[in-house]
C-alpha cells in the first residue's frame, strides 16, 4: 500500500495455483481524501481496471477537470464513493475561474461514476463531449450548477440513472437538468439509457425545463 498527498494506492494481486496462472497483478484501489485539486488528477489517471474510492468530505477543484480515461469492457473504470459513508461533495469554489465542475471527454470509454455530490461555480455539473462509449452516471446528485448533465457530441451507450438534479441555471444559465444532442442533428446520442426508479432521473423543485432533448 503506497500513501502520497491524501492518496492511498492499493493493488489487488491474484494467484491462481495448480499449473494455471500463477501470478497476476491487476486491480488498483486508489482512495483519495478530501483537499484542494485532489480528485481531478486522480480521476484523470485512472487506467483500465483502477476503483477510485472517494471517502468523504470537500473537494475543491480550481482546475479544469478533463476525464479521457478508457477502461475495458472486462476491466472498466470506477468512481464511487467510499462505502458506509456520506458522499464526497466534489466542487468549484468561487474563487476559481467559472468552469465546468467534471468534463468527460476524448474518447472516454468503460467508466462508471457513482455515489458523488456535484455543485459548481457557474458551469456544467458533468458536460460530456467526444467520441464517449459505456458511460454511467449512476446515484448522483447534481447542484448549484448551470445544467446539470450536459451531452454535446456523437456518443453511445451513455448510461444516466437514479440521479437527484436540482438548483441548476446558476449564473443565469439555461438550466436544463439535461440536455442532450445538439440543435438539427448535428450530433446524435444513441443505444443510451436515461431513467430512474420512478421512471425519470431528475428530481426538480425550482426549474420547469427538465431535460432538452435535440
Amino acid at each position: 500500500m503506497l500513501r502520497k498527498s491524501g492518496i492511498v494506492v492499493s493493488i489487488v494481486f491474484f494467484v491462481v495455483c495448480c499449473g494455471q496462472q500463477v501470478s497476476l497483478a491487476q486491480g488498483r484501489i486508489i482512495e483519495i481524501y478530501p483537499g484542494t485539486d485532489v480528485f481531478g488528477p486522480a480521476a484523470q489517471s485512472l487506467v483500465a481496471d483502477d476503483t477510485l474510492v472517494v471517502h468523504q468530505g470537500i473537494y475543491n477543484e480550481t482546475l479544469r477537470m478533463s476525464i479521457q480515461v478508457k477502461g475495458r469492457p472486462n476491466a472498466p473504470i470506477t468512481i464511487t464513493r467510499a462505502e458506509g459513508e456520506e458522499r464526497p461533495l466534489i466542487t468549484r469554489p468561487s474563487t476559481a475561474s467559472e468552469q465546468n465542475t467534471i468534463n468527460i471527454e476524448g474518447e472516454a470509454t468503460w467508466l462508471t461514476l457513482r455515489g458523488l455530490e456535484i455543485a459548481g461555480n457557474g458551469g456544467d455539473g458533468i458536460k460530456m463531449t467526444g467520441a464517449l462509449s459505456y458511460i454511467t452516471l449512476n446515484d448522483l446528485v447534481i447542484h448549484d450548477i448551470d445544467v446539470g448533465i450536459n451531452f454535446r457530441n456523437n456518443m453511445n451507450n451513455i448510461t444516466v440513472r437514479r440521479n437527484h438534479i436540482y438548483n441548476t441555471g446558476i449564473g443565469r444559465g439555461t438550466g436544463e437538468g439535461m440536455y442532450v444532442g445538439c440543435n438539427y442533428a448535428a450530433c446524435i446520442v444513441q443505444n443510451s439509457l436515461i431513467a430512474s426508479r420512478t421512471g425519470f432521473t431528475t428530481v426538480f423543485r425550482e426549474r420547469l425545463k427538465v431535460m432538452e432533448l435535440k
